[in-house]
């Protein structure tokens, strides 16, 4: 992990506890499950400098959106930029106040001891995708739309989207990851 944005997200929370009442022991604090390592990190050395205790709560920004534009409290909000986009635009938030620290990337895994998928071309990642038994991913927020996003570019987003849905056993029916079974096409 990155020491400057561990860094970063410590500056933030500490520029948070200097504007906030001084009388506030409790910060409350919604962020994006991304950030979690992070927050992992730094939440107990803010705690331990600051006297504030941090209430977490993490879900991803897509949720985090929804709870901010309902009027849900918070004290502070990390989330992806596109989210801080739409609740800054019905004045939820204090768009002065909003500093990016991080970029996250996606990336492709497949169970233990299945060969290794060939995904260094285009060509190759839709062959891989195509030939998958099953493809998890994010029904909503960032990644899961970025996935889609790359499936309508090269070609098989109505197959991926029209495959059969269900939702991992492990997964809390919660979640808004499902797991699509693709038709065999070999």
């Amino acid at each position: 992990m990155s020491k400057a944005i561990s860094a970063c997200a410590c500056s933030l929370l500490m520029l948070l506890a200097s504007i906030t009442s001084a009388d506030a022991d409790d910060l409350k604090v919604l962020i994006t499950n991304g950030m979690k390592p992070v927050m992992a990190e730094v939440a107990s050395q803010f705690e331990r400098d600051t006297g504030h205790k941090l209430s977490i709560r993490y879900e991803g920004s897509a949720v985090l959106q929804e709870e901010i534009a309902r009027g849900d409290e918070f004290d502070v909000a990390m989330m992806i930029a596109t989210n801080m986009d739409a609740v800054a635009k019905l004045d939820k938030i204090a768009s002065a106040t909003r500093v990016n620290i991080a970029r996250s990337g996606l990336g492709v895994v497949v169970r233990a001891g299945a060969p290794k998928p060939d995904i260094s071309t285009v060509d190759g990642f839709k062959r891989a995708m195509m030939e998958a038994k099953s493809i998890a991913y994010a029904t909503r927020g960032a990644s899961g739309r970025h996935f889609l996003a790359v499936c309508e570019r090269i070609g098989i987003v109505e197959q991926v989207q029209a495959a059969e849905q269900s939702r991992p056993e492990w997964l809390p029916s919660s979640s808004p990851m499902v797991r699509r079974k693709l038709p065999s096409s070999r």
